[in-house]
């Protein structure tokens, strides 16, 4: 799982750059973690908007040669590997916020072990 960057004013204040963020957190997500092992991580994933039409994205990978002192000093060794690219948008056309909202609203599952009991009724010798 890698470790995503977001680097940028225009994804804390444009709506598609918002909308992007999004996109590309659900998408390359697993599972929720609350902490993380720093000695196990291997990939960052760094998107930069540079203006208001332009994402570079670039993949680097966590050097095994830091120590503890670089740790706490905030400063990874990283090197840039696997495929840089730059992404452009073309269509930009968004749906209203009512829909957008509607679109993202989780729906509820039913949970068969707390069904609700009907209160008043029986079932007779033959099922009724």
């Amino acid at each position: 799982m890698p470790v995503l960057s977001f680097q940028g004013e225009h994804f804390d204040f444009s709506e598609k750059h918002k909308r992007f963020k999004n996109y590309l957190i659900d998408f390359f997500k697993i599972s929720d973690y609350e902490e993380a092992n720093i000695s196990e991580l291997k990939r960052v994933m760094v998107f930069t908007a540079t203006n208001d039409e332009t994402i570079n994205c670039r993949q680097f990978e966590i050097l095994k040669s830091f120590t503890e002192t670089s740790l706490h000093q905030k400063d990874l060794p990283l090197n840039e590997i696997g495929p840089r690219f730059d992404l452009t948008y073309r269509r930009d056309n968004l749906a209203a916020p009512e829909l957008y909202k509607a679109a993202c609203r989780k729906p509820k599952i039913a949970n068969l072990d707390k069904k609700k009991w009907n209160k008043n009724t029986y079932t007779d010798e033959w099922g009724q």
